[in-house]
């Protein structure tokens, strides 16, 4: 807005000043000096006016360039890996932490309404699980951030199973943070996929709620073979897919792992 009231300005001042050396004609001096004093204004205008179109045109390329869909850089990926062989794909003595509440009901005195307010007791519950995850590294580049895994489905005999869960990266903590992780190359991290916990019990590890229609339970209660494709994404960067292959014989010291390549496994 300033420009544009500077620009009618210089506009409107080159115009008098020529005016007045027309009109009133005036000695060689001041002639001069009013031609000098119209060519200034003139001068002036024409600055500003450029600067008016360059910021115009940067913005609207500006704008276009929001309005593209990303496209991811050329070489930037991540790299999903597992492999037995690889510290930190297959924990053992895991721990999980659970905390949960415990509501405490009011106290009433003998022959009054008048009680002791609701409270509330607080206990945390630890167990060893065996928790498998997968290597994710950071190819052709010093870092990618805001790196993510989602757990996309679950095939066992009875076919796919929609998931669509994000899964965090260790440590799992409670926390936010853990859906997201920066990654450098050269130091990779985990994501965490799946545990089975003492009493073998198999569990999606997902901070965030589970779809209505996946009950965890009924999903892993038979003996089988169990396919989980997970997906590792961050913006401008090439995704990469990693089957795993889980061979359950309903004890957590007898599960087998392994990479699964695509359609190497069908369930039958």
């Amino acid at each position: 807005m300033r420009e544009i009231i500077f620009c009618i300005i210089g506009l409107a001042g080159s115009i008098v000043w020529a005016a007045l050396a027309v009109l009133i004609q005036p000695g060689p001096f001041w002639q001069w000096t009013l031609w000098t004093a119209a060519s200034i204004f003139v001068l002036a205008f024409v600055i500003l006016l450029a600067d008016l179109l360059r910021q115009a045109v940067k913005k609207k390329r500006t704008q276009n360039n929001l309005n593209k869909p990303a496209i991811p850089e050329p070489g930037r990926a991540l790299r999903a890996n597992f492999s037995k062989d690889i510290p930190g794909c297959i924990d053992k003595n895991a721990t999980l932490t659970t905390s949960q509440s415990l509501n405490t009901q009011p106290i009433y005195p003998p022959n009054t309404t008048l009680g002791v307010s609701r409270g509330s007791l607080a206990f945390a519950t630890s167990e060893k699980i065996t928790l498998f995850s997968i290597q994710v590294a950071a190819l052709n580049a010093p870092d990618i951030a805001e790196c993510r895994g989602q757990l996309l489905r679950v095939t066992n005999a009875d076919g796919p199973h929609k998931i669509d869960a994000i899964l965090p990266f260790a440590p799992f903590e409670e926390r936010s943070e853990a859906n997201l992780r920066h990654i450098y190359n050269g130091t990779p991290a985990f994501l965490n996929v799946f545990y089975i916990t003492e009493t073998n019990r198999i569990h999606i590890k997902s901070h965030m709620n589970l779809p209505s229609s996946v009950d965890e339970k009924q999903l892993f209660e038979k003996i089988g073979k169990y396919v989980f494709t997970v997906r590792v994404m961050a913006p401008n960067c090439e995704s990469d897919t990693i089957y795993l292959l889980l061979d359950w014989m309903g004890e957590a010291r007898t599960a087998e792992i392994s990479l699964s390549k695509i359609g190497g496994w069908l369930p039958s």
